[in-house]
């Protein structure tokens, strides 16, 4: 019996710190720490934004005739092994959008999470999440928000000292990222297309 209340002691004392910081604090260091060492690990970043389940990261075309590419946050989880969390998932969906009105599918990604998965011309990745319950004793727990990171090869990166968390968004001044509402968009079905309104 005293052997286990040494052993629930020091799980409680250890997991304490725990509960008031994110996932990716525990696994990757601090946000900041964890964006620069995605950026050295993963891939070079140009540009990042903070995206609520339900959006879409858009990062637009260079000119009107270019499409946009749409990469919808379908879903996060967070497992948990007691009070740790063992493993993180967030699946996307991307479109390529002609016009602001033609969807035509162009991925589906099971899980980014601290990897790349391309997208057009370039790369995505998530490097952080937030919004969630915390399990004290085991579980999954569904993912409000992630940090989706972005890299286009052409580009120049963004200097490791001029990433920036206390933004929502962030990107070099030669990509356009935009944050939009994706769940609550009206749109129709035309075979695998979607058409937007």
């Amino acid at each position: 019996m005293k052997g286990f209340a040494i052993f629930l002691t020091v799980i409680l004392v250890a997991a304490a710190p725990a509960a008031a910081i994110s996932v990716s604090d525990i696994l990757k260091g601090t946000t900041d720490a964890a964006l620069r060492q995605y950026s050295r690990q993963v891939m070079p970043v140009d540009g990042w934004a903070k995206v609520r389940k339900g959006e879409a990261l858009v990062i637009r075309g260079a000119a009107f005739w270019n499409p946009d590419y749409y990469v919808v946050f379908r879903e996060g989880k967070v497992r948990f092994w007691g009070p740790i969390p063992r493993s993180v998932d967030v699946s996307v969906e991307a479109y390529k959008v002609y016009f602001g009105i033609l969807a035509v599918p162009a991925g589906e990604y099971q899980d980014i999470w601290w990897t790349r998965e391309r997208v057009g011309g370039g790369w995505v990745g998530d490097f952080f999440v937030s919004d969630f319950k915390w399990r004290w004793f085991g579980g999954e727990s569904d993912v409000g928000k992630a940090w989706i990171a972005y890299n286009a090869p052409g580009i120049t990166d963004l200097a490791a000292e001029d990433l920036n968390l206390n933004l929502s968004i962030q990107s070099v001044p030669e990509l356009e990222l935009e944050v939009v509402e994706w769940e609550s968009r009206k749109k129709m079905q035309l075979g695998k297309y979607l058409l937007l309104r």
